[in-house]
């Protein structure tokens, strides 16, 4: 699972302004896993939330350093968590900034 976690985190540097500030935090919750990765860039809006875990999306959100993105990291992050009987989301950052990703697992 390292490189979904690793995905995440790297969209959260392609996404963020330079100098805002990205929060990695892992826990164990009951018997599950749980990764957050929560950034203060430019958030995903409402409408396109639906489009994230799908190959080749093409949301209105642009890399902040022109950098190339394929559209299929979240598809293959999605697939590979669900394998497990994991949980792959988004929901918003805490600061009202930016946008909070999680992934789930089970401990067994």
């Amino acid at each position: 699972m390292d490189e979904q976690v690793k995905n995440l985190i790297n969209n959260a540097i392609k996404f963020s302004p330079q100098q805002t500030t990205i929060s990695i935090n892992c826990q164990v919750i009951q018997s599950q896993w749980e990764a957050t990765i929560a950034d203060q860039g430019q958030g995903i809006p409402m409408a396109e939330r639906n489009k994230l875990f799908k190959p080749f999306a093409n949301l209105s959100v642009k890399p902040t350093g022109n950098e190339a993105s394929s559209g299929l990291g979240l598809a293959l992050c999605e697939q590979l968590v669900s394998v497990h009987n994991g949980e792959i989301g988004v929901r918003d950052n805490e600061s009202g900034v930016g946008i909070c990703f999680f992934v789930r697992l089970p401990l067994n």
